[in-house]
């Protein structure tokens, strides 16, 4: 070891946090340096500015209310809603609970099926066509799940749908009206529904 190394040794360049640390005197350390600092740069560039929803160039993405194209960005008022409906085996998990509480089966026979007097297989499928009879309605999907809410544990389909336009007071009062209509159940009666992405008209 040379004297000058010596010297760097005993009286560093630097000291940060407790840690005494030397300027590089060697190519190879500095070559070290610089690679580091070339990766720190890149990183907070890919997490301030490319991680932002508009700076995304994934062909087809959709996040939030913006719709990437191949070479363009489209600003979009989008929205989407979700809601539940009974499935063939939403009767399954209530048949203790109505044998419980008989009183309350009138208030949920639209969630039990049966073939011949309420086809809930064929409600469903039915209902899919409702939804895309409206023109802002852009697609949905819908997927069997599990949940309790007021009663007990039941099977039922999830559904997600995409709306395009500005969310309204108009167009939730048509979902309500088609699902209380196709499902039967009272005017006064509550849905629950999940809205995202939210694009309120003023």
């Amino acid at each position: 070891m040379s004297d000058e190394e010596k010297t760097v040794r005993r009286d560093p360049d630097i000291e940060l946090l407790g840690q005494k640390l030397s300027y590089p005197r060697r190519w190879q350390g500095v070559f070290v340096v610089l690679i580091l600092s070339v990766t720190l740069v890149v990183v907070a560039y890919i997490i301030l500015v490319q991680s932002r929803p508009e700076n995304l160039q994934t062909l087809g993405l959709f996040t939030g209310n913006i719709q990437i194209g191949n070479d363009f960005i489209k600003k979009r008022d989008k929205f989407g809603f979700e809601f539940w409906t009974p499935s063939t085996r939403t009767a399954i998990a209530m048949a203790d609970y109505l044998e419980r509480f008989p009183e309350k089966s009138v208030e949920y026979q639209w969630q039990t099926h049966d073939e011949k007097t309420n086809d809930i297989r064929q409600k469903n499928i039915r209902f899919g066509e409702l939804l895309l009879d409206h023109p802002d309605i852009s697609g949905y999907r819908r997927y069997e799940v599990v949940g309790k809410s007021t009663t007990v544990e039941k099977t039922g389909w999830w559904w997600v749908v995409g709306v395009d336009g500005a969310y309204s007071d108009d167009f939730f009062s048509w979902f309500a009206r088609t699902y209380k209509t196709h499902w039967g159940l009272r005017t006064d009666d509550t849905i629950y529904v999940e809205v995202s992405a939210i694009d309120r008209q003023k």
